[in-house]
C-alpha cells in the first residue's frame, strides 16, 4: 500500500506520493487508487509491505500492551488514583512502545513507498537505508512519534477503559 495524503489545494482529490515524495497520480476515490495498484501489481500489490507490518506489530504491540497492564496497576496499587491510572500507563505504552517499533516502521515506509522492483527483500532496504542514513535514519521521526505518543495513547487508553466501565453491564 502507498501512503496517501490530502492534496491541500482541493480536499477532495488524494495524491499518491511514491519513492521521494514525486506525486504519481491523483486519486478523486479509494476504489482509483485500489484499481490502480491492482493494474500495477496484481493482487500482492494490495498487501506490500506486509511482513514488516507483521515483524513491527506484533512484538511491539506485546511490549506496549504488557507495558499498560502493569503500569496501570502499578499505579493503582500506589494509590495514584485510579481513574487516571489509564491515562498514566497509556501514555507511559506509547512512549516504550515507538523506540521499539521505529526502526521496522521506517524500513516498512520505505519499501511500501518505493517505486515497484526497487527492493526486492527487507535486508536490501536496510542496507540501502544505513547505508544513505547511517543508523540514525532507522530512528528518523523519534521526536515527533514521542511528543504526540504520550497524550495520544492517554486519551485512548482512558477511553478504551471507560468505554469498557459503560458497557460492563452486558454479560
Amino acid at each position: 500500500m502507498q501512503i496517501q495524503t490530502i492534496d491541500n489545494e482541493s480536499p477532495s482529490s488524494i495524491s499518491s506520493k511514491v519513492g521521494g515524495g514525486k506525486s504519481a497520480r491523483r486519486y478523486t476515490k479509494f476504489t482509483d487508487c485500489v484499481t490502480d495498484l491492482y493494474r500495477q501489481g496484481g493482487v500482492r500489490a494490495l498487501y506490500k509491505g506486509t511482513k514488516l507490518t507483521l515483524m513491527r506489530d506484533i512484538p511491539g504491540n506485546m511490549v506496549y500492551f504488557g507495558a499498560y497492564e502493569v503500569a496501570k496497576r502499578q499505579f493503582a496499587a500506589r494509590g495514584k488514583g485510579t481513574a487516571l491510572a489509564p491515562m498514566f500507563a497509556g501514555a507511559l505504552a506509547g512512549v516504550i512502545f515507538w523506540p521499539i517499533v521505529l526502526p521496522t516502521d521506517t524500513l516498512k515506509t520505505k519499501f511500501q513507498t518505493a517505486p515497484e522492483g526497487t527492493y526486492n527483500s527487507i535486508g536490501e532496504v536496510y542496507r540501502d537505508l544505513v547505508q544513505k542514513e547511517g543508523m540514525g535514519g532507522l530512528f528518523r521521526g523519534m521526536k515527533p512519534a514521542m511528543i504526540r505518543s504520550a497524550p495520544a495513547n492517554a486519551v485512548s487508553f482512558m477511553g478504551a477503559e471507560l468505554t469498557k466501565n459503560a458497557l460492563s453491564f452486558i454479560p
